[in-house]
């Protein structure tokens, strides 16, 4: 079952990757959830350009899940679970977490299409939030 697709600011917009260091960028992406997310929706939270290698990814959750039943994954528009395997954060009786995916060093994938990192509802929230903002911060190294 196919859910909603939503977009962050900064897919929305088209900003692009800003430069850390000679060959590093990092772009920001957020999403304030206005209903209750459901099992297949996917929040496209930054974008990723061509030649872009991703190393790291820290996405800030808030508790978007006033049960226990909600999950969720962090990969792009071929892989729901690149980055992130299903993760539980966000649950009831959690506060803000913060969930990373570091490849520093590792063998990263080479985009060779313009493509998001994206948040993916594997499980639905037993009792969805509303106004709560996920935030995501990814870091890429993109040769010259």
């Amino acid at each position: 079952m196919t859910g909603t697709t939503y977009k962050s600011t900064q897919v929305t917009r088209g900003d692009s990757v800003r430069a850390v260091t000679p060959g590093v960028y990092s772009v920001y992406g957020s999403f304030k959830i206005t209903t209750a997310l459901t099992t297949g929706d996917v929040i496209q939270m930054c974008a990723v350009p061509i030649g872009a290698r991703v190393i790291d990814v820290k996405v800030e959750v808030p508790r978007w899940d006033t049960g226990t039943s909600g999950g969720f994954c962090v990969g792009d528009g071929t892989t729901t679970n690149r980055f992130i395997t299903a993760t539980t954060a966000g649950q009831t009786g959690s506060s803000n977490t913060i969930v990373q995916y570091n490849v520093y060093g590792g063998n990263q994938t080479q985009y060779t299409v313009n493509d998001t990192i994206d948040i993916a509802v594997a499980t639905a929230p037993q009792s969805g939030a509303t106004n709560v903002t996920f935030t995501m911060v990814a870091v890429m190294a993109i040769d010259n």
